[in-house]
């Protein structure tokens, strides 16, 4: 009998040991991919203890970027630790990736992109966290847009940008074919460090004309010559022009509300040959 009991609790052991390697082999794991041509950035998610308390959930448990199919990371930079999220060009014929992370406790916005066949890697912006410079995609996916200025993915070189009322992520819209001209959209922008002082009062006369009761229901387009920063703002009915507002029972996702805002605001040159967004129904 000893014996016996002997035996069985070896084979209990063996069998504890056996499904726990098994479990650590083969724990549920998947793979999200961001993919533009031949660029991708790969996360790898697994399901396992998260947080101090023992709970279950999944985490990223690694993160790498893929040139051509192979592992590929730029010179001294730690992409699982510093890389937050990335996202593909809008464009398809356009081979880059925008990602966004924070190193040495600041905001960074980085761009993988291929130029003359090889992988090239820049940075954007490098700043003071605000959780909106990540950059945005303008229409033509050529350029990312910040407050500032413009980043031209091909080339790296910077436009700058004079009278932004705020921060691209939000309420950026769209930019003209020749990128003199941007469309902001809002009514209720905050005062930020290196506003003009015009600037700074348009913002609060078009605050104040929001707020009356028989502007309700109406959505304003701060229309801006890059170069110069004179705004002209328009002024759009919703009921007429019910694309304005994401109905994200219709879009599921920003970008596919923002292709289909653009399709709708077209640019169209005027009689001096600048070009200027004509909203239509």
């Amino acid at each position: 009998m000893s014996l016996g009991r002997t035996t069985l609790g070896a084979c209990s052991t063996l069998l504890i040991v056996g499904v726990a390697l098994a479990c650590t082999m083969f724990s549920p794991s998947q793979q999200e991919t961001e993919k533009s041509g031949r660029l991708e950035f790969v996360k790898t998610l697994k399901y396992g203890s998260v947080g101090t308390h023992g709970s279950k959930g999944w985490y990223v448990s690694n993160r790498e970027f893929r040139v051509n199919g192979r592992g590929w990371a730029p010179p001294d930079f730690d992409v699982n630790e510093d890389i937050g999220s990335c996202e593909a060009d809008p464009v398809q014929e356009i081979e880059a990736l925008r990602c966004s992370g924070f190193a040495n406790f600041k905001e960074a916005s980085y761009v993988l992109t291929m130029r003359d066949d090889k992988p090239v890697w820049t940075v954007p912006f490098l700043g003071e966290h605000n959780g909106k410079s990540k950059g945005e995609f303008a229409d033509d996916g050529r350029s990312l847009v910040f407050k500032d200025y413009l980043f031209d993915i091909a080339t790296g070189s910077k436009q700058p940008v004079l009278g932004a009322p705020d921060y691209a992520e939000d309420d950026f819209r769209s930019l003209s074919p020749d990128r003199q001209v941007i469309v902001y959209q809002g009514c209720c922008f905050l005062k930020i460090e290196g506003d003009s002082d015009a600037l700074v009062e348009l913002k609060s006369k078009t605050w104040a004309k929001s707020q009356l009761r028989e502007n309700k229901g109406t959505e304003y387009l701060w229309v801006i010559e890059t170069a110069t920063g004179h705004v002209d703002i328009l002024e759009l009915r919703t009921y007429q022009y019910e694309w304005l507002v994401w109905n994200q029972d219709r879009f599921h996702t920003r970008r596919e509300w923002i292709e289909f805002y653009r399709q709708k605001l077209v640019w169209q040159k005027d009689d001096a040959g600048r070009y200027r967004p004509v909203p239509i129904t």
